[in-house]
């Protein structure tokens, strides 16, 4: 019997400014469990895709504004589900401003969702999707800290 293995891959960013208060973050309207509320940018990998080659091209073509390659660091992966159907995130980081410009001229992304950013010190007072705090604050320190990339697998029976 041959066991079959399946994943879903996504990429999931954070794009901070130079000094690391403020983050961009999309309001979700789908899919339909994440509804209102505010995650990272990005989303699923191609086939024979590079990781951060997706999260540059999903962070620009839902927020309207191109961050350079050379720009996401890789700071974590999160697998998850069961070993033979498991969903893997790559979680990149990106410090950019004139994205903030971008979005401070009244950009708000390319699809219904709406991009823009947000004060690091006000988070608490927005509905997130799950793990979107502890990521955010897992990735600030990526800033002065290069090079570290945190696996976190969680698999059910």
């Amino acid at each position: 019997m041959t066991n079959t293995i399946t994943a879903k891959i996504y990429c999931l960013g954070f794009c901070f400014n130079l000094i690391a208060d403020s983050v961009i973050l999309i309001k979700k309207t789908h899919p339909k469990d994440q509804r209102g509320l505010l995650n990272g940018l990005g989303g699923r990998i191609g086939d024979q895709e590079a990781t951060d080659g997706a999260m540059a091209r999903e962070f620009e073509e839902e927020s309207g504004f191109a961050v350079p390659l050379r720009r996401w660091s890789h700071f974590a992966t999160l697998i998850c589900g069961k070993e033979n159907n498991s969903t893997w995130i790559f979680c990149f980081v990106a410090f950019n401003d004139d994205v903030f410009r971008f979005l401070d001229a009244g950009n708000e992304g390319t699809t219904e969702e709406k991009v823009r950013y947000y004060a690091i010190k006000d988070l608490h007072k927005y509905p997130k999707v799950a793990n979107t705090d502890w990521l955010i604050r897992m990735a600030l320190p990526i800033n002065k800290h290069k090079g570290s990339v945190f696996t976190i697998t969680e698999f059910s029976e």
